[in-house]
C-alpha cells in the first residue's frame, strides 16, 4: 500500500492521508465523479448549476489537477518507453550494419 501512496503523491503532488479506496465513501468525492464529465464536455455549468456549493468546487479543481498530473504522467512514460524502442531499434541495426 505504501508504494501506491508514495506513487500517488509522486505524480498528483497529494499523499492521501488514508487508503485511496476509502475515498469513494465520501459524498463528494461521488459527487465530484458523478459530474467531473462535464469538465471535458463544457458542460459543468449546467450540470452543478450557477451556484454551486464551494466545497464541491474545490473538490472539482482537486480532482481535475490531479486528474492532467496523471494523464501528463502517463504520457512522459509513454514518450519514454517510445524513445528506448526507437533507441534499442538503432542500436541493434546499427550492429546489424557492422
Amino acid at each position: 500500500m505504501r508504494g501506491y501512496l508514495t506513487t500517488i503523491e509522486t505524480v498528483t503532488g497529494q499523499a492521501p492521508s488514508t487508503c485511496p479506496w476509502r475515498a469513494f465513501y465520501e459524498p463528494v468525492v461521488r459527487e465530484v465523479i458523478g459530474v467531473a464529465w462535464a469538465i471535458e464536455d463544457g458542460n459543468l455549468p449546467a450540470v452543478i448549476g450557477t451556484d454551486p456549493p464551494y466545497a464541491l468546487t474545490q473538490a472539482l479543481g482537486v480532482y481535475h489537477r490531479a486528474l492532467k498530473a496523471t494523464q501528463a504522467d502517463e504520457m512522459r512514460l509513454q514518450r519514454a518507453e517510445r524513445e528506448a524502442e526507437h533507441r534499442a531499434r538503432e542500436a541493434a541495426r546499427k550492429a546489424g550494419a557492422r
